[in-house]
């Protein structure tokens, strides 16, 4: 098998930060490299916002009208695959060295109490809609609570 586009074949990662109940930080971008499994990806984006999130933990550290100390930030994920491996003292030996290095830096940043890794179903993600395409009922639903008409 030849593909011939592999950037269709890159999942999608996607992470959303909120403070006081508004977004602070969001992205949403093509991963730059190809996973063999849908955790994989899980963890890949994960791991992208792991970073984020340790960063915007030291931003709140150096505000003096923040409160110290500042808790674990929570990281909500949808794929308990990830949330078992991250939470395991064991690495698989199966995985690949990127895959391995992942984890390392997830464990690294849960154990320092930079983060706390939590289930969270899909339905309520609030990063799904950066990953995948929203369903027409989901467009129109938000649209009348908005009081707006989608377009066609």
């Amino acid at each position: 098998n030849c593909i011939s586009d592999a950037d269709e074949t890159k999942a999608t990662s996607g992470y959303l930060f909120t403070l006081g109940g508004g977004a602070v930080s969001w992205k949403s971008c093509k991963q730059t490299i190809l996973t063999r499994s849908t955790m994989e990806a899980e963890l890949t984006a994960l791991d992208t916002a792991t970073v984020e999130a340790e960063w915007l933990r030291e931003l709140l550290m150096n505000l003096p009208v923040v409160e110290k100390p500042i808790p674990a930030i929570p990281m909500n994920c949808d794929n308990q695959t990830v949330i078992v491996k991250v939470n395991s003292s064991k690495d698989n030996m199966k995985s690949s060295r990127h895959v391995k290095r992942r984890l390392k830096t997830v464990r690294k940043m849960r154990n320092s109490g930079v983060i706390a890794l939590d289930y969270i179903q899909t339905s309520k993600n609030l990063a799904d809609p950066f990953t995948k395409g929203l369903s027409r009922n989901v467009i129109e639903s938000a649209s009348r609570e908005m009081g707006l008409r989608p377009t066609v």
